[in-house]
């Protein structure tokens, strides 16, 4: 136990992509965000105290985007722990469905359609999501599992369950 003294809490994330024509509804983080500024990412966001994954997930891709989906399905998850004793599991959903309009920018960035064949040689394409997402956007059974340790917002270890 002594070695986990360090850390200061775990935070349950959401990161939900909408696949729709070969394409996924993404966010480019502003630059003023503290976490993946700039960066193109799924949507998403913290799970509440009172949220189960599923909920928390719907809630958080209709408050960025506008839109409805149905329970996305989960592929996995990624923990990141970082040198300030923080530590995040996220767990990574698809969903193939939706219903609603569109919006165009949020607080937290713009949203766009981007070729899933692109994803991995996009410059703001965040690094971590680069491991994982041609796993999980497969229709495979396949579960992935990811954990990375990072310094200042750089990838230090990185260890997952692929071959």
């Amino acid at each position: 136990m002594q070695h986990f003294q360090q850390f200061k809490y775990i935070q349950p994330f959401t990161l939900i992509y909408l696949l729709h024509d070969d394409k996924a509804l993404l966010i480019k983080r502003k630059n003023d965000k503290l976490l993946l500024p700039g960066k193109i990412i799924g949507l998403g966001g913290k799970v509440e105290s009172t949220e189960d994954l599923f909920t928390s997930a719907i809630r958080e891709f209709q408050e960025e985007s506008g839109l409805t989906i149905p329970c996305p399905e989960l592929k996995g998850n990624f923990t990141w722990m970082n040198e300030k004793g923080e530590i995040g599991i996220t767990h990574l959903m698809v969903v193939r469905e939706h219903s609603g309009t569109l919006k165009t920018s949020h607080r937290e960035g713009e949203l766009g359609w981007y070729d899933v064949a692109d994803l991995p040689t996009l410059p703001d394409f965040a690094e971590y999501q680069r491991s994982f997402v041609p796993k999980i956007f497969s229709s495979s059974p396949f579960f992935y599992t990811g954990l990375s340790f990072s310094v200042k917002g750089r990838r230090q270890t990185y260890i997952d369950n692929l071959d």
